[in-house]
Formats: structure tokens, C-alpha cells, sequence
């Protein structure tokens, strides 16, 4: 399945029965497995506006499929993006450096996978500690509860998907891992083959996808 794939996919799974069960997609912040494209010209501003260009996965979605439906609250649009960037670093306090999208993220492959490797050992502290904003990233969608997921555009590691627990100072970070389904059957869900350890945009979302498809599948023949 390529990102071309994902629009029909994302169609179809709108029509399912239980589509308003998945985590995120109802009520007034919901998504509703709405989407809409970006064009090229609104792609070029939303890169100017951020000071760097996007990794090429997440622009290659964006024209096929765009902003709306996705994890969590959705993929968020370049407007809110921009909005968003802009109102964290008003907020921070003085003499804070703000987080700037072409600058190098900090965090390296081998900062990655020592934080896969605590979550695999279930360590009390699974997590690295970075301010947010940071550097070399975007947010691209809302989890809820001062939790984002952020794409990383700039460093060795452009094109990951990671998430961030904003609330403490400094803020907990992550490799993003595969999102929930349908809500109620979060913590009892079907055994999928796991994502990468530190996944693209593309592996992240595709993991999201067959969350979904066979959560909703499971909760048609219930």
C-alpha cells in the first residue's frame, strides 16, 4: 500500500459501521475521517512560512490525501500547524530559545533506539528529555492531554515520527509508535506485526490505518 493508496482507504473506512468508535474521529474536535488536500502552491507557503522545506513523505500525503482524518485528532492543517509554532513560542519564557523547524532535531538514531530499548524493558524513565518546542520539528497532530505527535523535518532523523508529553519541564519524548483504533478495544486489540522502532511518516500512518481496518472488522462481526 503506497501513500496514493491511502485516500480510497481512508473513504472506505469512513463508511464503515464503527468508524465514529475510533479514537479521536467524533464530536467537536473530532476528525470524522474528513479530509483535504493541500495544493503545491499552499505546500510552497506552508515551507516558506516554516523556514524549510517538508520531508517528502508528509508533502506527498498532503497532496493525495491532506490535512483532517488520521491518529489521534487528526493531521492537523498547515494554518493550524503554523498557528500552533507560533503560539508556543510566544508563550515561552524569556531568554527560552523558540523552536525553529530548520535547525537540526537533537535527538540522534542512537538517542532512538536507547529509548525503544527502555520501552521494551518497561524502565520507570522509557523516555528522553528535551524542552518543547524544539528544534527540527513540527507538530502534526494532537493526542489529547498536552500529548502531540511531531514529524521531524531537519537532521538526521527527517521524515520520523515521534511523540512528546509536553507537560513536564522538560518535556518526555519518544519514537512515535503505533496509534489507537477504536477506542474501547485499545487495550485489547488484535496482535498487528510491530511498526519500525523510530517509524517514517508513511510507516506511522500505515501502522494507524491497519489499526483501524481491523479493529473496525472486529467490531462488525461482534
Amino acid at each position: 500500500m503506497t501513500i496514493k493508496d491511502y485516500a480510497s482507504l481512508l473513504d472506505r473506512l469512513r463508511r464503515e459501521h464503527g468508524s465514529g468508535e475510533v479514537f479521536g474521529s467524533k464530536g467537536n474536535f473530532g476528525h470524522h475521517f474528513e479530509r483535504k488536500p493541500i495544493s503545491a502552491e499552499e505546500i510552497t507557503q506552508f515551507e516558506n512560512d516554516l523556514g524549510t522545506r517538508l520531508p517528502s513523505e508528509f508533502t506527498e500525503f498532503l497532496i493525495n490525501c491532506g490535512c483532517g482524518a488520521g491518529p489521534y485528532y487528526g493531521i492537523l492543517s498547515p494554518a493550524t500547524i503554523i498557528t500552533e509554532l507560533r503560539i508556543l513560542n510566544e508563550n515561552l519564557d524569556p531568554g527560552v530559545n523558540a523552536g525553529n523547524p530548520s535547525l537540526d532535531f537533537p535527538f540522534s538514531k542512537s538517542d532512538a533506539l536507547i529509548a525503544c530499548e527502555r520501552r521494551r524493558s518497561n524502565r520507570a524513565e522509557s523516555h528522553l528529555r528535551a524542552p518543547w518546542p524544539l528544534d527540527g520539528c513540527i507538530p502534526i497532530c494532537e493526542q489529547g492531554c498536552d500529548g502531540y505527535c511531531v514529524l521531524v523535518t531537519a537532521g538526521e532523523l527527517r521524515g520520523s515520527v515521534w511523540s512528546v508529553y509536553a507537560d513536564p519541564e522538560p518535556a518526555w519524548w519518544w519514537p512515535a509508535e503505533r496509534p489507537v483504533g477504536v477506542i474501547q478495544a485499545a487495550f485489547n486489540s488484535r496482535p498487528l506485526a510491530v511498526i519500525p522502532e523510530v517509524p517514517t511518516f508513511s510507516e506511522w500512518y500505515k501502522g494507524w490505518l491497519e489499526r483501524v481496518e481491523v479493529d473496525l472488522k472486529d467490531l462488525s462481526i461482534r
